[in-house]
C-alpha cells in the first residue's frame, strides 16, 4: 500500500499549487553562474541560453586543489520551440561520455511521451517512460511503464476526473509484470471560493472502497491561504478517523508567511515537530528562515537560511548557518535551500548558494569582412572561458572543427547526436577560430576563449 499512497501523494502535488511556483518573467539579466558549498566540497554551475534566452546548457565543475574539474553536463534540445531531447554526459577519461537521455513527443504543444534510456554503452537503451492523454486539453490519463524483456509493461496509471475543469478525483491503478495488482482513488472537496477544503484516499479491498487518509484545510474568512491543515488516518478496527498530523500556517498583514508549526498527535494531545519562522526587508524580499525544533517543551532555534546582496529582487547569496540549538551557532550548515533561478524556484542541498550574472555576447562578428552573413554561425557565450554554444535548433551540424590562428586543427568532432557544445576548456586563452559543416555548407566564427 505504501507505493501506492506515495504515488498518489506525488499525482496531487502535481495537481495542486505548489509552494516553489514559477515567478513571472522579467526583464533581469540571466544566471550564468551558481557555485554550491556541500559540506567540504564546491561545485560550480555554468548556464549557457540560446538566442531567446532559454536554458539550453548545465555543465557542473567541483573545485580540488584550487582547480575546476569537469564533472556533468546537461543539454537540452529544441525544436519548433519546445524541448525534444534532454542529454545528461559526465566528464571521463578526457572526453564528454553519454550517459542519459530523455526524450520528449508533442501533439499540439501538449507533452504526451516522456522516454529515459541508458546511453552509456552507445546505442539508446529503454529504461522507462511515461504517457500523457488528454480530454478537452486537460489531463486525462497519466501512464508510467518500465522496459522489460524487450516490452513495455505498465507500471501504473492515473485516470483524472474533472468539475468545472477543477480536479474531481482520480484513480489509480498498480501494476505487476503488467497486471494489476492495486486499487486506489483521490476525492477532492472545495469551498464557495474554490479553493481545496479536503483530499480523501480510499483503497480498494476485496472490491470494496476503504478509507485511508483525509487532509482537511482551514481558511480564514475572505482569505486567500489556508491557515491550517490536519490529516487523519482511517482506523479499521473502531471505524473513526484518528487525527495525525497537523499544520498551521501565520501571515502578515501583506498576506506574508511569517510562520509554520508542524505537529504530530500522540495520545490524545498535539506534540510539537518543527518550525519555520519568516522575516522580510522593506521591500517584502525573504531575509531570513529560521528552523525552530522542540527542545525542553518549547521551541528552540537550530539553524537559519539567510538571504542577502540583493540585485534584480532577489538574493545572490544565500547561506544556512546554525543556531545556538542546531550547534556552533554561525557555522555553516547543509540544508536543503530554495532559491529563485531566473523566472523559477528551485532548491539545492548544500549550506551556501553564490550566484553570478554576466552578460550574454555572441561576437556576431564574421572571421573576415569578406565572408557573407549567411556563412556565420551565433556561438554563445562568445568570448567564454570553458565552453561554447550554438543553437542545435537552427543548425544541422554534421560535423565541426577549431583551428588557432595559423590554421592548425585543434579540436574536431563529428556529431553523431545532435548537440551544440564545444568544449575549450583545456586550451589557453586566445582566439580560435569555428568552422561547421551543414547541409546549407560551411558556417564560420570567431571563438575568443578568455583565462579560467
Amino acid at each position: 500500500m505504501l507505493p501506492t499512497l506515495r504515488k498518489l501523494s506525488l499525482c496531487i502535488a502535481f495537481c495542486l499549487c505548489s509552494v516553489f511556483t514559477l515567478l513571472a518573467q522579467s526583464e533581469n539579466p540571466l544566471i550564468t553562474e551558481v557555485r554550491l558549498t556541500q559540506g567540504d566540497s564546491i561545485f560550480r554551475y555554468l548556464y549557457n541560453y540560446n538566442e531567446n534566452g532559454i536554458k539550453t546548457l548545465e555543465t557542473k565543475w567541483v573545485l580540488i586543489n584550487d582547480n575546476w574539474h569537469k564533472r556533468e553536463l546537461t543539454e537540452w534540445v529544441f525544436e519548433n520551440g519546445v524541448c525534444t531531447e534532454q542529454h545528461l554526459r559526465t566528464w571521463k577519461e578526457f572526453e564528454w561520455q553519454p550517459e542519459h537521455l530523455i526524450r520528449f513527443e508533442y501533439t499540439d504543444t501538449l507533452l504526451t511521451t516522456e522516454t529515459h534510456l541508458n546511453t552509456r554503452s552507445g546505442a539508446p537503451e529503454n529504461i522507462c517512460k511515461t504517457v500523457y492523454t488528454y480530454k478537452e486539453g486537460l489531463l486525462d490519463i497519466k501512464t508510467e511503464y518500465n522496459w522489460i524483456n524487450t516490452a513495455w509493461l505498465p507500471m501504473s496509471d492515473v485516470k483524472f476526473f474533472y468539475t468545472e475543469n477543477r480536479i474531481d478525483s482520480m484513480l489509480l491503478h498498480e501494476f505487476t509484470n503488467g497486471i494489476p495488482t492495486s486499487e486506489s482513488k483521490v476525492e477532492f472537496t472545495y469551498n464557495d471560493l474554490k479553493q481545496v477544503k479536503s483530499i480523501l484516499t480510499k483503497v480498494k479491498e476485496n472490491d470494496v472502497w476503504v478509507n485511508s487518509s483525509l487532509t482537511n484545510y482551514y481558511y480564514k474568512s475572505n482569505f486567500p491561504f489556508k491557515s491550517s491543515e490536519i490529516r487523519k488516518i482511517w482506523n479499521n478496527k473502531s471505524g473513526v478517523w484518528v487525527n495525525s498530523q497537523m499544520a498551521e500556517y501565520q501571515y502578515d498583514i501583506s498576506h506574508r508567511l511569517t510562520a509554520e508549526t508542524y505537529q504530530h498527535w500522540s495520545g490524545a494531545v498535539w506534540i510539537n515537530d518543527l518550525k519555520h519562522e519568516y522575516q522580510y526587508n522593506t521591500n517584502g524580499l525573504l531575509t531570513k528562515k529560521t528552523t525552530y525544533l522542540p527542545i525542553f517543551n518549547d521551541f528552540r532555534p537550530a539553524w537559519s537560511v539567510v538571504y542577502s546582496d540583493f540585485q534584480y529582487s532577489r538574493a545572490n547569496l544565500i547561506e544556512a548557518k546554525n543556531e545556538f540549538w542546531g550547534g556552533e551557532k554561525g557555522e555553516l550548515f547543509n540544508t536543503f535551500i530554495p532559491y529563485q533561478f531566473n523566472n523559477e524556484m528551485l532548491m539545492s542541498q548544500g549550506s551556501r548558494i553564490e550566484i553570478n550574472y554576466t552578460e550574454i555576447t555572441d561576437t556576431a562578428t564574421t572571421v573576415r569582412n569578406s565572408f557573407d552573413a549567411r556563412n556565420k554561425i551565433n556561438v554563445y557565450p562568445n568570448p567564454s572561458k570553458a565552453i561554447f554554444y550554438f543553437n542545435s535548433e537552427i543548425y544541422e551540424v554534421n560535423r565541426w572543427i577549431v583551428t588557432d590562428l595559423s590554421g592548425k586543427t585543434i579540436l574536431e568532432k563529428e556529431q553523431k547526436e545532435r548537440s551544440g557544445v564545444i568544449d575549450l576548456a583545456s586550451f589557453k586563452p586566445g582566439i580560435y577560430l569555428l568552422r561547421v559543416f551543414t547541409p546549407q555548407g560551411i558556417k564560420t566564427q570567431k571563438l575568443i576563449k578568455e583565462g579560467n
